[in-house]
């Protein structure tokens, strides 16, 4: 039996880097000798394998993955292969009217945003 049959949901890295310096993220300095941003060849590689898989539910992540311009052509290339539910993690910094355009485009459908505070002060210093 192949321990991957039941995977059903997975997670792809994107990106290293980001626009936010976040107090409490320890992504970046953790995985900056270990984690090399990956090159778009290697993205695709790893959609075809999750796609083969059977993965439905894929989540683009990062450090933060709008920062990778053509981070869209990945989410769509996994729509194509086959993956159905297809979500990515942002801070949310980057998001306006024309990046969620071209998500949406991309078939993206789940967006989760991480909202750390509703406080002002506490925004500003994390």
């Amino acid at each position: 039996m192949n321990m991957h049959q039941n995977i059903r949901k997975d997670l792809i890295r994107t990106t290293i880097n980001c626009n936010a310096n976040c107090l409490f993220c320890n992504f970046a300095k953790e995985n900056e000798t270990d984690f090399m941003n990956p090159s778009d060849g290697d993205l695709y590689a790893m959609i075809d394998v999750l796609a083969d898989q059977h993965v439905s539910h894929l989540v683009f992540s990062g450090g933060e993955p709008l920062v990778r311009e053509n981070i869209f052509k990945f989410i769509k290339y996994a729509a194509n292969k086959g993956i159905k539910k297809l979500e990515m993690q942002t801070n949310g910094l980057l998001l306006d009217k024309s990046t969620l355009g071209l998500l949406k485009k991309s078939s993206l459908n789940r967006l989760f945003i991480s909202l750390h505070t509703n406080n002002k002060y506490i925004r500003t210093v994390i």
